[in-house]
């Protein structure tokens, strides 16, 4: 037994650090604002106590707020914003309610909400309910889209911002036993058999952004050494049990199964096993298993038989020790005595056993069957033929082969073996017939238009004749070759063939031109040749000469005195005179094309050209020469001109160095020809050509009007300047020439659009500039604030200009017109009330806006006003305090809007940001002291927005 054994040591162990710590996630929720919906209805007639609750699913409470500033809020359609981070419940402390603390992979959280409106107490610890419940039920939220708006009834709903915040440290373990060549590096450190234990941190590398600190513990253990023990030989068909001498807690064989031992089937080769040990380790031993030789097994003998003797011999090669035959013989040699099937079995000398089995047929040999007429006709021979399965034959008159050929009627036999070595006999009778052959009788020669007779004998038992008439005598009248087949009783044949000429004229043929040109004459001949000629002429010739165009006629006769005639028409021709049509005179770098007006056969130019239409590049005299169908010709003249080449050169300046050279530019003449413009661009230099235009633009009022202008300020350049100004569409809309003077480059009536300006100086130096007219905010004016009113007293509602672009104002209640044309309105509401003011301003331009009045009984008090101070005086070079413009307040949550007009209404300065101020500058520059105006749009801390107008003096 032969072994061999192959071991392989894994090189590495993949593990998964064991979590010792984690980092977690802190979720926050953030309220924003609530949101009312039609058909709410409030039994607190003050206004809203809302009162919103979270809950974990198991009844925990996490959330509870009752939100202080919506005593305002009575009815449906009202967005109440507020947040919970700044805004104090109504125990005066401000929160972001947590959701708890979880894991990072989880993303969604499921809670419990309820949003109601609690009558009594606050800060006790419980709540009061009334019969005001707005909402509740599930919902889910998703860290991964942070914000939205969650429905808890057909009420009431509210949006959310969701914060989520890591805390926590990532701490993992690596224990392990391992393998003695194992390695890996953590951290930049390499564990080995030579370093087995160590600590490595990661600061902020766990998932999250928590620092990683890894323990690392190793234990290395022995390899293991598998040995595969079995059988090294078998039969094809044999088995064998492989196993490994020692057990493993794994195993997994070349044949994937994974037992500890293994049955092999009829297979031979290379068989290997891995297998992995109680500490992880693996290693590999190989096994060759291969097949005893065997001899092959080879029957001979008679494989068919025939059916009158079935019998005979099998034979097999000697080479077994054991034979086993169907039917009880035990030898190599097997007699049998019928058609079957006989099965062997043989054993070798190693035990090795094989079998076969072989078929011996019954032979079932087609009948013999001679094949052939049973007819011979009269000096005739057939063909006797048997089938070529037959491989011998012997015929009664001695021949040995497959088919005979024979002359004589009588009886034919023959005896035939095929291919399995059956035989078989059979005959066949031959009857021979005589029966003479036709005589035709008839003429051999007639006359076109006669008829005539064929005839035979008619002794026959039928007649064909090859015009498919069966009659001894048939009538004809065209020549031609004619055949009769006749037949005795028996189906002999015997044929004739007999021919006649008819004798016919043929039909002349005239040559000679059907058209010859005028003054000209012609010769008429008959081509063919016959006895004699007799032409219309009177001529009795084969050939005549015409001078007139007409119809003519010949009549022929051959020797048989048959006649036959034929015309023909002449006609005489003379083509018009050609029409050259093309240019009398043409430009040098062009083709010029004549062609031939009307239409004719062909067409030949004194230039060679057989065209109707000719293209020609110089001038001269052209003619040309036609003919029509008939071959008759004419001709024609013309003399072309063509005018003289000559090219323009000039030279220009320009104040772009990179356009200096020479450009070539193809143009046109006023013949039309082409010429060359060459212009020779020379550079003036930068002291020369820098030029420079700077625009300030005013906004138009609104979409539609034409209220923008433009001042344009001269920065550089050779005075006077020549402005184009384009409008929006592309068009040209200005076209004037202006000095370094502001109020000579102010321009108006502008509407809203990009614009592009053309400018050119002295020195003819071009620059081009682009401004923009966009839409102002509208107009500056300062209108009546929000106002409480005691029942039975009245105010005023005023709007005040600080431009001069309002035109017209009208006041309305509820849509109502109440006071047209009105900068005053007089006010005595009974209960609270909004007023809106349509203001008419600019060029057709329109706003609205709207003053409430809070109508409180007697008995109630205003709300205090909101904590805000605006400064009226800014000197930006004197004390620090007074230097910017900014509001200030405890009530402010930040600036949403800041902007500063001049005197005459224009917007100077502009800011959107959170801390927006003004330090008394103007596009760059220091602003120019006096009176401006602000307005201000702050987001208070309760949420609301607040607008407000105002005066400012800078100082300097």
């Amino acid at each position: 037994m032969n072994l061999r054994i192959t071991i392989f040591f894994a090189l590495s162990i993949w593990f998964v650090p064991q979590a010792l710590g984690q980092c977690m996630q802190e979720i926050t929720l953030e309220f924003t604002s609530l949101n009312f919906d039609q058909g709410c209805d409030f039994n607190d007639s003050n206004g809203l106590d809302a009162t919103i609750e979270v809950f974990t699913l198991d009844g925990a409470q996490l959330v509870e707020n009752e939100i202080q500033d919506l005593i305002q809020v009575t009815g449906p359609a009202e967005n109440v914003p507020f947040n919970l981070s700044t805004n104090p419940d109504c125990c005066g402390t401000g929160y972001s309610p947590s959701l708890g603390t979880y894991p990072l992979g989880q993303v969604t959280f499921t809670f419990f909400i309820m949003i109601y409106e609690a009558d009594g107490a606050c800060c006790n610890g419980y709540n009061w309910w009334s019969d005001d419940d707005l909402g509740e039920g599930e919902h889910t939220f998703d860290v991964l889209e942070p914000e939205g708006t969650v429905d808890v009834g057909s009420c009431i709903s509210f949006n959310y911002i969701i914060h989520t915040d890591i805390v926590g440290t990532g701490e993992s373990l690596i224990d392990d036993t391992v393998c003695p060549d194992f390695e890996t590096e953590v951290n930049g450190s390499i564990y080995n058999i030579d370093n087995q234990s160590g600590i490595e941190t990661l600061p902020g590398m766990a998932f999250g952004g928590c620092d990683s600190i890894i323990n690392v513990d190793l234990n290395f253990v022995d390899s293991p050494l598998p040995l595969i023990i079995g059988d090294n030989f078998l039969c094809p068909d044999g088995s064998v049990v492989l196993s490994t001498e020692t057990e493993f807690e794994q195993y997994l064989w070349s044949t994937l199964e994974t037992t500890s031992e293994i049955s092999v089937e009829g297979e031979e080769g290379l068989f290997s096993v891995a297998v992995v040990d109680e500490f992880g380790c693996s290693a590999t031993a190989e096994f060759m298993l291969e097949f005893f030789d065997l001899t092959t097994l080879e029957i001979t003998g008679d494989l068919v038989v025939c059916p009158d003797n079935p019998s005979g011999t099998l034979t097999v090669n000697d080479d077994f020790d054991i034979y086993e035959w169907e039917g009880g013989n035990d030898g190599n040699i097997f007699d049998f005595n019928e058609s079957g099937i006989y099965g062997l079995t043989v054993t070798d000398a190693n035990g090795c056993s094989q079998s076969s089995e072989i078929e011996v047929t019954l032979a079932m040999p087609e009948p013999l069957e001679i094949f052939g007429p049973t007819v011979l006709c009269s000096d005739d021979a057939i063909i006797l033929s048997v089938d070529d399965q037959f491989t011998t034959s012997t015929w009664s008159n001695g021949e040995t082969t497959n088919e005979i050929e024979i002359t004589q009627g009588g009886m034919y036999e023959v005896i035939a073996t095929d291919i399995n070595g059956c035989v078989q006999s059979t005959e066949i009778e031959v009857v021979e017939s005589m029966i003479e052959i036709p005589e035709i009788n008839g003429p051999t020669t007639f006359c076109f238009g006669e008829i005539v007779a064929l005839s035979i004998d008619s002794n026959y038992d039928s007649i064909v004749w090859n015009t498919g008439e069966s009659e001894s005598e048939i009538m004809i009248n065209e020549g031609g070759e004619y055949s009769v087949t006749v037949s005795d009783d028996v189906g002999c044949t015997q044929s004739s063939q007999f021919e006649t000429i008819l004798s016919q004229v043929e039909v002349p043929e005239i040559s000679g031109p059907s058209v010859f040109c005028a003054d000209e004459t012609a010769v008429l001949f008959v081509s063919q040749n016959y006895d004699s000629y007799d032409w219309s002429t009177d001529e009795t010739i084969d050939e005549i000469i015409i001078t007139e165009g007409g119809d003519y006629a010949v009549t022929v006769s051959d020797v048989n005195g048959c006649t036959e005639s034929t015309e023909i028409s002449v006609l005489q021709s003379s083509p018009e005179v050609p029409d050259i049509s093309g240019p009398s005179i043409f430009c040098w770098d062009e083709i010029a094309v004549l062609s031939v007006d009307q239409d004719f056969e062909t067409y030949t130019w004194n230039t060679a050209e057989t065209d109707k239409e000719i293209s020609i590049s110089q001038a001269g005299d052209y003619s040309v020469t036609v003919s029509d169908i008939n071959g008759c010709t004419s001709e024609a003249m013309v003399t072309i001109d063509q005018y003289l080449e000559y090219n323009i050169e000039t030279d220009e300046l320009t104040c772009l160095p990179d356009e200096e050279g020479q450009v070539v530019v193809d143009s046109m003449d006023a013949n039309g020809c082409t010429i060359q413009v060459i212009t020779n661009f020379i550079y003036e230099g930068d002291d020369v050509c820098f030029l420079e235009l700077s625009a300030f633009v005013t906004d138009a009022f609104c979409e539609g009007s034409n209220g923008g202008t433009v001042q344009f300020t001269v920065e550089s350049g050779a005075p006077p300047f020549e402005l184009l100004i384009y409008g929006p569409d592309g068009n040209e809309l200005v076209s004037t020439t202006i000095n370094e003077t502001l109020t000579e480059g102010f321009f108006e009536g502008l509407a809203a659009g990009i614009y592009t300006v053309e400018y050119i100086d002295a020195s003819g130096n071009i620059n081009f500039l682009e401004f923009e007219i966009g839409i102002s905010d509208g107009p500056d004016y300062t209108l009546s604030p929000d106002q409480f009113l005691t029942v039975g007293d009245e105010l005023e509602l005023t709007i005040s200009e600080m431009g001069t672009l309002i035109e017209d104002t009208n006041w309305y209640l509820d849509s109502l017109l109440v006071c047209e044309s009105c900068n005053v309105l007089p006010v005595s509401p009974e209960i609270t009330s909004t007023y809106q003011v349509e203001i008419f301003y600019g060029d057709n331009c329109v706003t609205f806006d709207e003053v409430t009045i809070t109508v409180l009984m007697e008995e109630e008090e205003p709300p205090a006003l909101p904590d805000v101070f605006i400064p009226n005086v800014i000197n930006p070079e004197g004390d620090q305090d007074q230097s910017f413009f900014k509001p200030y307040g405890s009530t402010i949550e930040s600036t949403l809007e800041m902007n500063i007009y001049d005197r005459w209404g224009n917007l100077v300065y502009q800011d959107l940001s959170d801390n927006a101020n003004w330090d008394g500058r103007v596009l760059g520059g220091e602003a120019i002291p006096g009176v401006y105006v602000y307005r201000l749009v702050l987001l208070m801390q309760d949420g609301s927005e607040k607008l407000f107008f105002g005066d400012i003096t800078l100082l300097r």
